[in-house]
């Protein structure tokens, strides 16, 4: 199936787009639970009939049989699909957390341009939940970036090293360290800026990640409120927007 079938089929089913996450707060990526077609509503599993053009008459008696004609088409079943291992590689854009190359690059001129498109859309639209995505966008983007540019540094500092064995046995110590929260600590402290510290606002990122719904983040307008140990603090998409940008710009000060 292609992007735009993938993309109907999420939307027909209403299957869970969630955001995987390590004991210490370590995004791997976003996975979608497929629902099971036998459990399906009767009106959804018409929908779902009639999307795929299956011309049998469809009741309850056949169910299964109509399943099996499904499946084979290639609709998932009960699946969960995870964007860590490369299982999302034909899903569409818009379901993953890290979005592709020309959409988190390197190139500073290029992140900046999306950040700025990020906040135009933030601003204009009017829907709480939009925003949240958006913002939830904006600190995906801003932690790629700060990731590439760690990656680059890392890489151009072990391709100096001219022992094979010792080139790799760092690569992987290198590798493991990066899945855990104090070995990155480590490496981008060694490898990119003493000064860099968590990414800013870190408590609204996970709650977006965990719970994008939740009733303890709520955005109006330009106002995000977090409800955090049963008090609201405020602050604002352009206060937000700043602290990523200088997040960013500290790696990027490591690539001159």
């Amino acid at each position: 199936m292609n992007e735009d079938n993938i993309a109907e089929l999420i939307e027909i089913v209403g299957a869970d787009v969630e955001t995987e996450i390590g004991n210490d707060d370590f995004v791997f990526g976003n996975y979608i639970e497929w629902p099971k077609l036998e459990n399906l509503d009767s009106q959804t599993f018409a929908a779902l009939v009639n999307y795929f053009e299956i011309i049998e008459d469809y009741d309850d008696d056949n169910r299964d049989e109509i399943i099996r004609e499904m499946e084979d088409m290639g609709m998932p079943n009960g699946d969960t699909v995870y964007e860590n291992g490369g299982e999302m590689d034909e899903y569409p854009e818009s379901y993953k957390y890290f979005q592709a190359d020309e959409f988190i690059p390197l190139d500073w001129v290029k992140y900046m341009e999306r950040m700025n498109a990020l906040k135009i859309s933030f601003k204009s639209s009017n829907s709480s939940l939009i925003k949240k995505a958006l913002l939830l966008a904006m600190m995906a983007l801003t932690e790629s970036y700060a990731n590439d540019v760690t990656n680059e540094n890392v890489k151009s500092a072990v391709d100096g090293t001219t022992n094979d064995v010792l080139k790799t046995f760092i690569t992987k110590k290198i590798e493991d360290d990066m899945k855990r929260e104090g070995g990155r600590k480590e490496i981008i402290k060694t490898f990119v800026s003493d000064e860099i510290k968590a990414i800013p606002e870190k408590i609204i990122r996970n709650k977006l990640a965990h719970d994008i719904g939740s009733k303890q983040l709520m955005i109006d307008g330009d106002v995000i409120t977090l409800i955090n140990k049963g008090e609201p603090e405020n602050t604002n998409i352009d206060k937000v927007w700043i602290e990523l940008v200088d997040y960013a710009d500290l790696f990027y000060q490591s690539k001159k």
